[in-house]
């Protein structure tokens, strides 16, 4: 799950972002550049936003917030060599349609960084449909292998369910969590081992049915796969929390991020609560979880600000470092192949499917390669799944269409979500 709330400086760009700790001190910094931008003084703004850059280790959102105070600061310069850094992220932007940049588009430096931005657009790789959700309001988030009976399963946040998938497209219900209790079904985690699926669930203003008096309310459940029905429920405290993001590792411990409260949750195995690892407000905006093959550490995406490690004995944080000219921002659903992060970025423009490539030691991002790009298929994509040498993921999940109270957008267009395939290389 993502997009929780935007920066204030954001806003104004129409760029995804999440939701910031209370006491966070670039997002005071985020209030003053807009505060400034506001006033017309172009170049406090630009302080401001160099701040920002520095503290989150450059959101894509503020180095185009950056290149746009630069032009209208009458720095034309400068503003090319930040959107010359924006176009090496691998981001896209119609510089031609963007009144704020008015000044780069003359000189021939110009010229070409706007031809590399609009060039970032451009289709990457060959995935294919492989199965389309019955309903076109089916809003899916998750995505899981069972190998065991060599299905992926799929869940619904409107219709809250979970439904298989065979890998020739057939799509069959399996779990309903209306007829269980809960409410939308989000992140999904598959222990094969214990033969045992893991759902987080929370009510939300965008499922069909359930009452507003569960306002507020979520939990993770446990359902054995041999017989889907009567999952066991650990509820999580009271508070608005979000837990639409959950992994299980090898030796059973379940971890759960919490998007809006900025914190990881532990289920170890054997036992039956829902245990703080990382404290509120630790991270930004947590979202897909990937335990390392050594059994120590997770990698964390969070939404703002990167690829977090947590220690899983302590919860301690640390951040992924990473070259200057790839964007980490954005990340949603992800996993790990051997010395690579798989990630879903739907908070970039364009929608992308990408490896991060580590290092030996999985101590460092070394490098980014994108998998997939096709702004026809890749709408509002979410998580993915491995299956031997071949990536799945859902390509259309539906959520973008409706408003924050759960009314369809005004001309939203729903498509019904569909589960694409990717054939990948061996690993390294």
């Amino acid at each position: 799950m993502r997009r929780v709330s935007r920066l204030a400086v954001v806003l104004a760009l129409g760029a995804h972002v999440a939701r910031a700790q209370n006491d966070s001190t670039w997002r005071d910094h985020d209030r003053a550049a807009r505060d400034a931008r506001l006033r017309g003084d172009w170049r406090g703004s630009l302080a401001h936003l160099e701040r920002m850059d520095a503290l989150l280790g450059g959101h894509p959102s503020v180095v185009l917030a950056m290149a746009r105070a630069q032009a209208r600061a009458g720095d034309t310069a400068a503003s090319i060599a930040t959107l010359d850094r924006l176009a090496a992220m691998g981001i896209a932007h119609d510089v031609a349609a963007d009144t704020l940049l008015d000044g780069v588009r003359a000189p021939a430096e110009g010229l070409d960084v706007a031809r590399r931005l609009r060039e970032n657009g451009a289709a990457v790789g060959a995935p294919r449909v492989v199965a389309t959700m019955p309903d076109r309001d089916f809003v899916a988030e998750g995505i899981v292998w069972d190998p065991t009976r060599r299905q992926l399963l799929v869940s619904s946040i409107r219709h809250r369910r979970v439904v298989s998938v065979t890998l020739d497209g057939t799509v069959t219900p399996l779990v309903d969590l209306a007829r269980d209790g809960a409410w939308a079904a989000m992140g999904m985690a598959i222990d094969p081992a214990r033969d045992r699926l893991w759902v987080a669930t929370e009510w939300t203003t965008n499922m069909a049915g359930g009452s507003r008096a569960d306002s507020g309310r979520s939990a993770v459940l446990r359902y054995a796969l041999r017989r889907p029905s009567a999952p066991r429920r650990l509820t999580l405290p009271p508070g608005r929390h979000e837990p639409g993001d959950i992994a299980v590792a090898s030796n059973g411990d379940l971890f759960v991020s919490d998007g809006r409260e900025g914190m990881i949750f532990v289920v170890r195995d054997g036992r039956e609560t829902l245990d703080t690892l990382v404290p509120p407000g630790t991270l930004v905006s947590p979202q897909g979880i990937a335990p390392d093959a050594d059994g120590r550490r997770l990698f964390v995406a969070d939404y703002v600000r990167g690829i977090a490690v947590v220690d899983r004995a302590t919860g301690a944080v640390s951040w992924l470092p990473r070259p200057r000219d790839v964007a980490v921002n954005g990340v949603d659903g992800m996993i790990l192949r051997g010395d690579a992060l798989l990630g879903v970025q739907n908070g970039l423009n364009p929608d992308r499917i990408v490896a991060l490539d580590l290092d030996g030691a999985h101590g460092a991002i070394t490098g980014v390669r994108v998998l997939a790009r096709d702004s026809t298929m890749l709408q509002d994509p979410t998580h993915l799944a491995l299956v031997g040498d071949d990536l799945y993921f859902v390509a259309n999940g539906g959520y973008d269409a409706y408003e924050a109270d759960g009314s369809l957008r005004a001309g939203a267009v729903q498509r019904a979500p569909a589960v694409a395939r990717l054939a990948l290389r061996p690993p390294r």
